[in-house]
């Protein structure tokens, strides 16, 4: 099976094992652009352990094994980087030309996914990771790929 995103991927896997066999699931791919707290390759990252740590705080009931919170924050990241961008003049227009101009290292993405827009190209995220279902938790492999 190919699930087309990480964030829906989780999603897909739970229905999946809730309706079959979970040895017909092991082995289902999908992509991440957004760093996995599940994976044992971020398990001593600085920025992994703060999302824990903000999750505990403000969404104690909340999933920490959940991509969609991981995204949250990195999408509240970039929001900060434009907000900090525009200054102290927030119009619209200043919004949009900070958000049309964006060059990022997003610290919730892994390091070599940048965060990039420009006033011909409002695709932010242009790069991901392939990941397979592992039984338990999804497993990172290969490149970076362009998604373009």
């Amino acid at each position: 099976m190919v699930v087309p995103a990480y964030s829906s991927a989780s999603s897909i896997i739970k229905i999946g094992q809730a309706s079959t066999s979970p040895k017909q699931i092991v082995g289902t791919i999908s992509t991440v652009f957004v760093k996995d707290p599940t994976d044992p390759r971020w398990a001593k990252d600085k920025t992994v352990a703060l999302y824990r740590s903000i999750m505990k705080k403000y969404n104690a009931s909340g999933d920490v094994k959940d991509p969609y919170n991981m995204y949250g924050m990195a999408v509240a990241y970039t929001m900060v980087d434009v907000l900090e961008k525009v200054g102290k003049n927030p119009t619209r227009e200043n919004v949009m030309k900070a958000s049309l101009h964006l060059n990022e290292s997003n610290p919730f993405l892994p390091p070599e996914i940048r965060v990039r827009t420009s006033p011909t190209d409002r695709f932010p995220v242009e790069q991901a990771r392939l990941i397979r279902w592992l039984g338990a938790r999804w497993g990172s492999f290969g490149p970076v790929y362009s998604l373009r």
